[in-house]
This record gives C-alpha cells, structure tokens and sequence, in this order.
C-alpha cells in the first residue's frame, strides 16, 4: 500500500447545489473509513495565474466575495481542502508532489465541463501524480463521435477507471481497452444512520409538508406538488425559494423529515430513498429520456428499484476504493 502518498480528490468545487456538496463530502469519509485522510484538491479554470493561489481568495475567484451562502460555506468548513488554489498553468508546480489523486464523483466528464483545456482531463497534471477515478459521469446519453474520441484519449491518464453511468462502458465500445468499474455516487456509500447524523432540523417547519426540490424548468412539477400538498392536507416547502438559509445538513434533515418528496433532483432522488420517503421523481427537462441529462434520473430509478443490484453495487464500490487505495501499478 502506498502510504507515503497523499491522496486528493478532485471533482466540483464551490458549486452552489446541496447534492455536488454532499458527494465531495460522502467520498472524502468514505477514504476516511478506510484509514485514508483524503483532501479536496482545489483547482480554478477561472485564473491565469502562473502561482497556486491562496485559498482565501476562493469568493474573489468564483466571484461570490460579497454573498453568504450556506453551501459554501459548507466548503469552506466542513470539507477538508488544499490551503492553495491551483490553476491550469500552475499544476506543474505540483512535479515534487507524490500524490494519487482521485478524479470524482459528479459530472466532471460532462460534455460541457470537459473542454480540451479541462482540469478534468488531467493532462496538465505533471506525470508524476498518480491519477485514479471515482464515480465521475457525463451525465448526458447523447454523445457526439467526437467527444467519445476525446474522452478515450482522456482516459489514458489514469491508472483505473470507474464511472457512475452504467452504460458508458459499453458507449465507449471496444476501442475503450480497459475496465472501466461502474459505481455508486458517494452518497450512496452510506447508510440512513450516517446520514441522519448529519442532518440538522429547520425548527420553524412544523406540521406536514411536501418538499419540492426543483432544478430543472418543468412548471407540471411546482404543480403537481401543489396539488398533492392540497390532497394530503399539507404544505408546500419550496427548498429553491429558500436556498440561501438551507445548507446541505439542513437539506438532509428537510428530505427526512418530509410527508413526501416531489423532485427532479439526482440527489434529491438518493437521500429520498435513504429515508424511505415517499417520493415523485420527475425528469428535469421537457424532451423525454435524451434530454440534457434527464437519463441520470432513469440509470437512478433502475438501481434503486432493484435492492439486490444496489447492494452489490455498493460492495463493489467500497472493493473498488481499496484497490486504489492499494494499488501499485
């Protein structure tokens, strides 16, 4: 085992969502549950600079210098991170580092996210960083020719594969030449006694309610929650129209102490299931199955409607992680 390597994660930073959040938190205590004290990487596309940055200058950088924010504070604190940002031109500062680091969980591979000039490539890594993967996902089925070819010459970076997208094993084909393990989100990692540690309750919610968790820009699903709401004699709690007082310990605690659940959310989804709440899982876009990346939600349901599946999909996880966590080469 290499333990004189430091070990980062690397994956979305200072994204104001509750559940991209509560991913980089489950798989740095998932590292820790196997005696492994992981630390986020933190990396900025945002500056030129030719030095790491302090982390200090983390809401000057993303622009948010000025706003209060509970996610992000959950970063800021909760969150075991580097002391410096580092941008594309400073990584190869990085060449005496001996370190793995561990690209995931969440869409990091999205076309969207995943320019040629990505930190998520990894190619700006210098060649001594040891380079794995956890759970990272391109979110969206539709994938272009091109950005297959692309992502195949990104995945020559890393030492071993896994994704969170069942099926993108098979959408790469044959030209892939590696194993490529699919794996849980990290949340998933955890069970409803982990989790219900960390929820905190909204003391000023009291009676019954629906918790809507909307993203996407579907109005049937702020409809439908009004209605149910209206059958069940209940209340609306809006979590969007709130987020700037509910940090990612109070999304849980609100998930678990809900009636019911209308959501289009992949994580609102998860922590749903975790809780055994009643829920309604909507796509997020209007289009069907191929649109955006509405197909997250169906991969989700498939899993979670089969208990055997998960469970062995979640000891294949954990396996995973100590692999990487062993491996050698």
């Amino acid at each position: 085992m290499d333990i004189d390597f430091q070990t980062y994660l690397l994956t979305l930073w200072y994204h104001e969502n509750h559940g991209t959040a509560l991913q980089a938190y489950a798989l740095q205590r998932a590292f820790e549950r196997i005696g492994v004290n992981a630390i986020h990487l933190v990396c900025s596309s945002f500056s030129k600079a030719f030095q790491p940055l302090p982390y200090a200058s983390i809401r000057e950088l993303c622009r948010t210098s000025t706003k209060k924010h509970p996610i992000l504070d959950f970063y800021d604190r909760e969150i075991r991170h580097s002391d410096l940002i580092y941008t594309r031109r400073s990584l190869g500062r990085m060449s005496n580092v001996k370190a793995k680091v561990v690209l995931g969980s969440d869409q990091v591979w999205n076309p969207s996210v995943l320019g040629y000039e990505s930190i998520f490539t990894m190619a700006l890594f210098p060649g001594t960083i040891r380079k794995f993967t956890y759970a990272p996902s391109v979110g969206t089925y539709m994938l272009s020719n091109e950005f297959k070819d692309r992502l195949k010459i990104v995945l020559r970076n890393f030492e071993l594969l896994s994704c969170r997208d069942p099926w993108l094993p098979s959408k790469l084909g044959q030209k892939l030449k590696r194993e490529m393990t699919v794996v849980v989100d990290p949340t998933l990692l955890f069970n409803r006694t982990f989790w219900a540690n960390e929820a905190k309750d909204i003391p000023r919610i009291g009676g019954r309610y629906v918790l809507l968790y909307k993203l996407g820009t579907r109005k049937d699903v702020v409809a439908y929650a009004n209605r149910l709401a209206e059958k069940r004699c209940a209340t609306v709690f809006d979590l969007m129209e709130k987020a700037e007082i509910i940090g990612p310990h109070e999304f849980i605690g609100l998930v678990k102490n809900a009636n019911f659940v209308v959501t289009d959310s992949f994580h609102g989804l998860i922590f749903s299931h975790i809780f055994k709440r009643p829920v309604k899982a909507f796509y997020k876009y209007s289009g069907g199955l191929l649109a955006s990346d509405n197909v997250r939600l169906r991969d989700l349901r498939e899993l979670l409607g089969h208990p055997k599946v998960l469970r062995d999909r979640i000891r294949l996880s954990w396996a995973y992680l100590r692999k990487v966590v062993g491996y050698d080469g």
